[in-house]
């Protein structure tokens, strides 16, 4: 009887581990999936906290960071620049590529990176040529290691 007992007891206890070891499993799955969701928004967010703070994005991992900066209306001209922040620097960045609607406009290869070109200022951009409708400019910054980043602005026309 009372070695049935104790057969039992380890029966039990044995039950009670591979509860435990299911239950993190399941945990570790939870985990892969919110970081699979979330660990993009949550990088861009620890990024912007580093750039706030004045940390160091060059050893942080983080992506480049563009903001698109000018005042676009519809039928008037506009200038519009991308100010773009690497970890790195200023001259690892390998272009930017302006477009609207898809349609490349402008490809600028050194600093300052504006939609019609231009080092000293922006020039305007007249966008005459564009059909009415609503419209997005779009600027996609490329670094030496081959990463992205981008803005985009919309308006009416």
């Amino acid at each position: 009887m009372v070695g049935r007992l104790r057969k039992s007891r380890r029966l039990q206890n044995g039950q009670g581990l591979v509860e435990y070891a299911l239950i993190l499993m399941l945990v570790g799955v939870a985990v892969i999936v919110a970081l699979s969701l979330f660990g993009t928004q949550v990088k861009n967010s620890y990024c912007q906290v580093i750039g706030v703070l004045g940390g160091d994005l060059q050893n942080s991992g983080c992506p480049l960071q563009v903001q698109c900066v000018g005042a676009v209306s519809g039928n008037n001209p506009f200038s519009l620049e991308a100010v773009v922040t690497d970890g790195i620097g200023d001259d690892n960045i390998t272009n930017v590529v302006f477009s609207i609607d898809g349609a490349t406009i402008n490809t600028e290869g050194t600093y300052r990176y504006c939609l019609q070109g231009g080092d000293a200022s922006c020039q305007l951009y007249n966008p005459s040529g564009l059909s009415s409708g609503q419209h997005i400019v779009k600027a996609l910054a490329t670094d030496g290691d081959g990463n992205t980043g981008s803005c985009s602005v919309g308006f009416t026309k």
